[in-house]
C-alpha cells in the first residue's frame, strides 16, 4: 500500500482514481498519459521487488507486467470502478466491498472512514520511507499520510472526483451489488475469471428460470433444464462446481461428470 502511494505521489501527472491489491495481481484505474501510467506501474513493481528481496530474500515479480485498457465513456468508467472496488471481497468471504482493507474501495461514500483519516492520519516518517523503499526515492515526500501502519488511499487517490461520476450513493451501490452483467463485460475484456457469490448467482439463475420456463425456483427445474442451467452458469458466469451443486441441488458426481471430471 505504501509503495503504491510513493509511486503515485512521484508521478504528479497521473491521478489514481481507485485500486485493489490482490495476492497475485493489482487493478489500478488512473487518469493521465498512458505511458506515464505504465512508468508509474514499473516504479511500483521495482520498489515492491526490492522490498521483497530485502525483507524476504526472494524475488517474486519476474514477468509481472502491466497492461492498460482505455476507459471508453462515463458508463464504462462507472462499471470499471465498481468492478475494481469489489474485486477483493469476492475472494475474501469475511469482507464486503466496504471493508476489504487493501484498496481504495472502503473509502467510497463512507464519511466515517474519512473522518477517521482526518483524526488519526500521521505523516510517514523519514525513517519509515527509507525502510519500506530501500532507497532515497521518497526522501522529499511530505504528503505521505499513514493510518494503521500504511499509507492511506486518501492521500493519493482522487476518490471524491470518482464519486462525482455517479449520480449518488444509491447508484454506486447498485453498480457494486447488482449490475452483474456489466462486471462480466469488464472481466472478459481483461481476460479475467470473475467470480460471483452464491447470492448473486441465485438472482441471475432465478431470472433465467422465469424467462425460460416460468419456474418458481432453480431447484424445481426439470432434470434436462438443470443440465442446461448448469452449463450456462459454468460458461457464462464461471460458476464453480460446488456453487452449481448448491444452486441447482444436483449431485456432485453428476456435475463433475458434466464437466469432464
Amino acid at each position: 500500500m505504501t509503495l503504491l502511494a510513493v509511486s503515485a505521489l512521484l508521478f504528479s501527472g497521473v491521478k489514481i482514481i481507485t485500486f485493489e491489491l490482490m495476492s497475485n495481481h493489482v487493478h489500478i484505474i488512473f487518469v493521465g498519459d498512458e505511458d506515464a501510467g505504465k512508468r508509474l506501474f514499473a516504479l511500483f513493481r521495482k520498489l515492491l521487488s526490492k522490498h521483497l528481496l530485502n525483507r524476504y530474500g526472494v524475488l517474486l515479480l519476474v514477468g509481472w507486467d502491466g497492461q492498460t485498457k482505455p476507459v471508453k465513456d462515463l458508463e464504462y468508467f462507472r462499471t470499471a470502478v465498481a468492478y475494481d472496488n469489489r474485486n477483493g471481497y469476492l475472494v475474501q468471504p469475511d469482507h464486503t466491498p466496504f471493508s476489504y482493507p487493501w484498496g481504495a474501495n472502503r473509502f467510497f461514500f463512507n464519511p466515517d472512514v474519512r473522518r477517521r483519516f482526518l483524526e488519526q492520519a500521521i505523516p510517514c516518517s523519514f525513517r519509515e520511507r527509507r525502510m519500506v523503499c530501500h532507497s532515497h526515492i521518497a526522501d522529499h515526500l511530505s504528503n505521505l499520510m499513514m493510518v494503521d501502519g500504511y499509507a492511506s488511499p486518501l492521500c493519493f487517490c482522487a476518490i471524491e472526483e470518482a464519486e462525482g461520476c455517479f449520480r449518488d450513493a444509491h447508484h454506486y451501490f447498485y453498480k457494486i451489488a447488482r449490475d452483474v452483467e456489466s462486471h462480466k463485460m469488464i472481466s472478459r475484456e481483461l481476460g479475467e475469471w470473475v467470480f460471483y457469490t452464491d447470492e448473486e448467482l441465485y438472482a441471475i439463475t432465478y431470472s433465467w428460470c422465469k424467462e425460460r420456463s416460468d419456474c418458481a425456483s432453480p431447484t424445481l427445474l426439470p432434470a434436462e433444464a438443470k443440465m442446461e442451467a448448469a452449463k450456462w452458469l459454468r460458461y457464462e458466469y464461471n460458476a464453480g462446481e460446488k456453487q452449481i451443486v448448491r444452486l441447482l441441488k444436483l449431485e456432485p458426481s453428476l456435475v463433475a461428470a458434466l464437466f469432464g471430471r
